[in-house]
């Protein structure tokens, strides 16, 4: 399954070079419980992102949302809507610095 969509003619204010409606993998923790986005993922594979809090998840945490859900809850994102396809970035805390690195090799493939 490929998330990846073409960006919509809005796309000069629209930070992400994908459309606002592209689904975007996320948690619970992050949209209901408000915790902040500390880590994200855009998977070399599928284009697809994840935007995770601090700390431990199960599946049952997982969510499958618009990645303009992702951006309401947290416009800070904005600063790595650049990121390469296999590349991750993290930070410390909202308002920090996000260190950017590419993501290590999947170690099922």
């Amino acid at each position: 399954m490929t998330f990846h969509q073409t960006a919509t003619s809005d796309s000069n204010t629209w930070p992400f070079e994908d459309a606002p409606n592209t689904v975007s993998a996320t948690t619970t923790h992050v949209i209901h419980h408000g915790q902040p986005i500390l880590f994200v993922f855009h998977d070399a594979e599928d284009g697809g992102w994840q935007f995770h809090a601090d700390g431990p998840k199960t599946m049952s945490d997982c969510l499958l949302v618009a990645i303009r859900t992702v951006y309401r809850h947290d416009p800070t994102i904005a600063d790595v809507a650049d990121l390469p396809l296999g590349w991750e970035a993290s930070r410390t805390a909202i308002g920090q610095p996000w260190t950017r690195q590419q993501s290590p090799p999947d170690e099922s493939e």
